[in-house]
């Protein structure tokens, strides 16, 4: 388990140390690294946890960090794999702000602080559509996803409430769903 935990503190740390932007931007490099590279997720599972870490109090990261390896790997993997998450942005933290006051007022510091801006912006913008494509499959999810959307676009709901929303909505359809496939079943019996 101890050369486990180790290569679970390392990937998490490469993946966070590669983050820039918060928890929006991670989803593309978690995928890279734990579906397409090691497969300990599938895509749909992967989002299903970042769909439910946005509801849970906390940073994104480390919850993701924390609902992938606790259940695969066990607690130890959990604790190393949130370490692997802390650790490399406290370093870089500590480090900047030592640096950034005295060089903040430089253009070359300003010019790249607005690349990385402008690059953040195109890690959600990617995370956002490998979410749709693998979210809204069929005329209903299509429905909840343009009214939440509308929604967040007016800014007149706070966003957990359409969390929950949506939540109630998907219990509903799929509870009547199941009901009419049963009573489907017991018609053709």
């Amino acid at each position: 388990m101890k050369n486990k935990a180790l290569e679970i503190l390392g990937i998490f740390a490469r993946i966070s140390a590669s983050s820039f932007g918060g928890g929006y931007t991670v989803l593309p490099l978690m995928q890279h690294e734990l579906v397409d590279q090691r497969g300990w997720l599938t895509d749909q599972e992967l989002t299903d946890i970042y769909a439910l870490v946005q509801c849970q109090p906390g940073l994104i990261m480390i919850n993701c960090a924390v609902l992938i390896t606790v259940p695969r790997f066990g607690k130890l993997a959990g604790v190393f794999a949130a370490l692997g998450v802390v650790l490399p942005p406290l370093f870089v933290v500590l480090l900047i702000s030592s640096l950034l006051s005295n060089f903040s007022h430089l253009p070359i510091v300003q010019h790249a602080l607005a690349g990385i801006r402008v690059s953040v912006a195109a890690l959600v913008v990617n995370t956002a559509w490998r979410m749709i494509k693998s979210g809204v499959k069929d005329w209903f999810s299509l429905l909840l996803f343009l009214i939440a959307l509308i929604l967040l676009f007016l800014d007149c709901v706070n966003p957990i409430f359409i969390i929950l929303g949506a939540a109630l909505a998907g219990i509903l359809l799929g509870s009547r769903r199941e009901g009419q496939q049963k009573n489907e079943g017991g018609k053709e019996a």
